[in-house]
This record gives C-alpha cells, sequence and structure tokens, in this order.
C-alpha cells in the first residue's frame, strides 16, 4: 500500500467524516484486491489540496469490473442487505462539504475521487 499525504493548508474536515470516508474507501479497495489471484494487490491513497478543496483518491487494482445496477455499484458481499452503502455515503458526505465522489474503472484499475471543501462543516463538533 503507498499513502500520498500531500495536505499544506490546514484541515478542517470533522475528523469522523474523513474517518468515514477513508473506512469505506479503504474497505472495499481490500476487498476488491483480495479477489485478485494471478498478480498482487495494490492500493494508493493520494490526499492533496486543489485550491479550496481536499482531494482524496483511493486507487486499487481488482479482478472484475464493478456491476453497476441502477447507476450504482453493487456489492459484492453475500449479505446484500447490510452492506451496499460505502459509496453512497461517501458520496453524501461529499456533498455536505460543496464537493462530490467519482468513480472511474479503467484497464484493472478502480478509482475513488472525492473532492472535499476545505471548510468547518455547520454541524461538525471539531475538525483535525
Amino acid at each position: 500500500m503507498q499513502i500520498f499525504w500531500n495536505l499544506t493548508e490546514p484541515l478542517q474536515i470533522h475528523q469522523t467524516d474523513l474517518a468515514l470516508i477513508l473506512a469505506n474507501g479503504l474497505d472495499n479497495a481490500i476487498e476488491a484486491t483480495e479477489q485478485i489471484t494471478d498478480t498482487p494487490g495494490h492500493i494508493s491513497i493520494t490526499a492533496e489540496n486543489k485550491l479550496q478543496y481536499v482531494v482524496i483518491r483511493i486507487c486499487n487494482n481488482t479482478a472484475h469490473e464493478p456491476q453497476i445496477i441502477n447507476g450504482k455499484i453493487t456489492t459484492t458481499k453475500q449479505d446484500k442487505q447490510w452492506h451496499g452503502f460505502g459509496l453512497e455515503s461517501i458520496h453524501h458526505l461529499a456533498l455536505q462539504y460543496d464537493g462530490e465522489s467519482s468513480t472511474t474503472y479503467q484497464d484493472g484499475t478502480f478509482i475513488l475521487t472525492v473532492m472535499l471543501k476545505n471548510k468547518i462543516d455547520a454541524n461538525s463538533q471539531e475538525a483535525m
């Protein structure tokens, strides 16, 4: 795993929001790389400032292209009733910070990109 934490501005994002984004994104990346049998799994995390935003990118290789149903990536976990909400949670958090989230897949690599405006949310209790 490679981590590139290149934040040059003080982080004004609530700790639990950042933890939720990283935990859900990494959980998905780890699960995807565990399914690879022919090459080693690889995960990279990048965080950097872009103007007034924090951009977090989690990239991983994967054995299979993500399955999309009704515009949403479906979970590969057995218990679908209790799983499959991570990317949706990340997307809602990005919107709370006047940002966005997106996913792309190309040539065996899945990329989650999350942009968050570097500000303290009105509902936040503390920032990092």
